[in-house]
């Protein structure tokens, strides 16, 4: 529909999703994947879920999709979590279903307007604007609200005695996730 444009995002003759929108999702990613590790783990999913639908997945739902990645893209999902590529076909298949309203929803909650740019506002005064859409910053106002929404996720997984942490002689991933967003 008109709030939800398919012509910015797909290429309908070649089957796959425009540049600029891979460049746009690109930067999502990147921006999601607070450990670096080049996946998102079970955590960094739910977090893009909070911050984007304002609704975390259970943990059947988390393993539902990195299955449905897997058996279609085995290079998509690796032991650490869903690549850039996985995350990548994540969104054609909502294409594929009709679910253009998903997509769109990412993109405006990271600062995307419908030709695929970063909004005016979302931009801080400090910019170099001969860099490419996908290596922009953010505003520390985003920062500070995205920081809020994953220590609000930590505290609701530590009441459920769970942790990101995979080796406890390192600090949480999530926790070091904070410190990055809160300083970069």
């Amino acid at each position: 529909g008109v709030l939800s444009p398919l012509q910015p995002l797909y290429d309908r003759f070649h089957n796959r999703l425009k540049p600029l929108c891979v460049r746009a999702l690109k930067r999502v990613f990147m921006m999601c994947d607070a450990d670096g590790d080049g996946a998102l783990n079970d955590i960094e999913l739910n977090t893009f879920q909070l911050v984007c639908y304002g609704a975390a997945l259970s943990n059947d739902e988390l393993q539902s999709v990195k299955q449905v990645v897997a058996s279609k893209m085995p290079a998509g999902v690796t032991a650490t979590g869903v690549t850039l590529d996985g995350f990548l076909f994540l969104h054609v298949l909502f294409i594929e279903r009709g679910c253009l309203e998903s997509i769109w929803a990412v993109l405006r909650k990271f600062g995307y307007n419908d030709q695929l740019r970063l909004r005016d506002e979302v931009l801080d005064g400090n910019v170099n604007f001969d860099l490419p859409p996908d290596q922009v910053s953010m505003p520390l106002s985003f920062w500070f609200e995205v920081a809020c929404l994953l220590m609000t996720f930590h505290a609701c997984m530590l009441s459920f005695g769970l942790t990101a942490c995979r080796n406890t002689s390192t600090p949480c991933v999530s926790m070091r996730a904070q410190a990055r967003l809160l300083f970069v």
